[in-house]
């Protein structure tokens, strides 16, 4: 790990020179702090909105990239929901073209009206995949997590710039450029979790209040006094998507039982979901890796894992 840039700390006297045997022989060891300097972190919203941009500017030049797309148009549909997928060529026969190739053989409607045609969807709902796809009931399931931000700290205040994660992960933050740090977890210490709830306009008020009182509590030196803070300007929750074997599902969707409804093929649509917590470290890669089995391109840097196949899964 040292090669690597990454450090590590146990709870025993063993070096890391001596690895291998500290981890044969302290078995009680845990590993209580992990560093590694050769990570990123991204403001997801500011992420988004570059890529809507990007994307828009690529259409509206007309630009190839090299994947054949010459000639495509972009639409984003603001303040529209998704309400169905409508095959309307259900039959096996009309779907013998692979990728994009295929006829428009969907209809989207929305909650505004639109009726929008297309010769494949891509579900990327995440946690809300199943409003469309009600086989993914019990098996794609919404997880409530709680984040607040505080306000900018003082000098004395400043944490080490780097993402920290706690108590197996049920604790995280990490500090922002304008000195704010955003602070999350603790859904452990509640019953069932936050587990199947998808209810993000509420906050459970005991996790608000382990989030209030554990940098204190960890750091007196720091936060000495309920004077001295942290001041939490922003708190929310947000949902997860999680699957029961934590691999998100990625790729063509297999055919729904009929209990589904009268359009049930599937064919022509993909889901890129279920990422349990990591969508950060998966989402990206795993996007670019559906989009090239769409387009028919090799794999590129990061192929799609065989794990993250829906088929079989559900």
């Amino acid at each position: 790990m040292e090669q690597s840039g990454a450090h590590a700390g146990f709870a025993c006297s063993a070096s890391l020179a001596s690895l291998p045997k500290a981890v044969s022989t302290c078995i009680t060891a845990q590993l209580h702090w992990f560093r590694y300097p050769k990570v990123g972190k991204v403001w997801a919203a500011r992420w988004a909105l570059g890529v809507a941009l990007q994307a828009a500017k690529a259409a509206a030049n007309g630009a190839c990239g090299g994947v054949g797309l010459c000639g495509s148009r972009l639409a984003i549909f603001e303040g529209a929901k998704a309400t169905a997928v409508d095959d309307v060529r259900p039959s096996a026969a009309d779907y013998t073209a692979a990728g994009l190739n295929r006829p428009h053989g969907l209809k989207v409607h929305t909650s505004r009206g639109d009726v929008i045609s297309a010769r494949a969807v891509v579900h990327c709902t995440n946690a809300y995949s199943s409003a469309l796809l009600p086989e993914l009931r019990g098996l794609l399931i919404p997880v409530r997590n709680h984040v607040a931000a505080t306000a900018p700290l003082h000098a004395s205040q400043a944490m080490l710039d780097i993402a920290v994660y706690a108590r197996r992960g049920y604790v995280y933050w990490s500090p922002r450029p304008d000195g704010r740090l955003v602070f999350g977890g603790f859904r452990d210490e509640v019953p069932g979790m936050e587990e199947g709830n998808d209810d993000d306009a509420n906050l459970d008020q005991h996790i608000r209040s382990r989030l209030h009182e554990y940098l204190p509590a960890h750091f007196p030196s720091r936060f000495d006094g309920a004077a001295c803070g942290p001041h939490f300007e922003m708190e929310w929750a947000g949902i997860l998507g999680f699957t029961a074997d934590r691999f998100p599902l990625v790729g063509a969707l297999p055919a729904a039982p009929p209990s589904a409804g009268p359009s049930c093929s599937r064919a022509g649509q993909f889901i890129c979901a279920g990422f349990s917590g990591h969508g950060m470290t998966r989402a990206f890669s795993s996007a670019e890796g559906l989009a090239r089995q769409l387009l028919q391109l090799p794999g590129g840097r990061a192929p799609l894992p065989l794990a993250f196949q829906p088929h079989g899964r559900m």
